[in-house]
């Protein structure tokens, strides 16, 4: 018997039960990967901080351009075909229908997509429905941009 192997069934004897090495090394690559993940998740989290607070703003900005230019009277109910109340309370609301029929749809989705993928085709196409918004000269095309952005951004929460 080696002076090891006897130095180790004392140890077993007195404290009990011995990790073998590969153990040990098994625990601080756990422990390791562990740090790395948390490090990416906190920059992965102030990133979508980021987009989440330039995308809400695009969403409740469209209420503050009611009020711009309103009293030289080029605010954007008149440039878009001299909205009513109710035309203007449906462009405001309209989002949120597809928002909440396609966000179930989105997240079903999220399993057959990588994360990465399915949240840059949410950033992507709310760029383009965006700009889609920005060139809209009537109540029909401002409520089909409201619609498809709020379809587009569907999954991103």
């Amino acid at each position: 018997m080696t002076a090891t192997r006897k130095l180790e069934e004392d140890m077993t004897r007195t404290i009990g039960h011995v990790q073998p090495p590969d153990t040990l090394k098994t625990q601080c690559a756990d422990n390791a990967l562990q740090e790395a993940h948390r490090k990416v998740d906190a920059r992965m989290l102030y990133w979508y901080a980021f987009v989440f607070l330039v995308m809400r703003m695009n969403v409740n900005n469209i209420s503050n351009t009611a009020i711009l230019n309103k009293e030289e009277g080029t605010d954007i109910r008149k440039q878009l075909g001299n909205l009513s109340s109710s035309q203007w309370a449906w462009a405001l609301s309209i989002f949120w229908y597809p928002y909440m029929l396609f966000e179930p749809v989105a997240t079903l989705m999220l399993k057959r997509f990588s994360p990465s993928i399915w949240m840059s085709r949410i950033m992507f196409t709310w760029g383009v429905v965006s700009m889609c918004q920005a060139a809209t000269h009537n109540c029909s095309g401002i409520l089909a941009c409201r619609f498809f952005l709020g379809m587009a951004e569907a999954g991103k929460l």
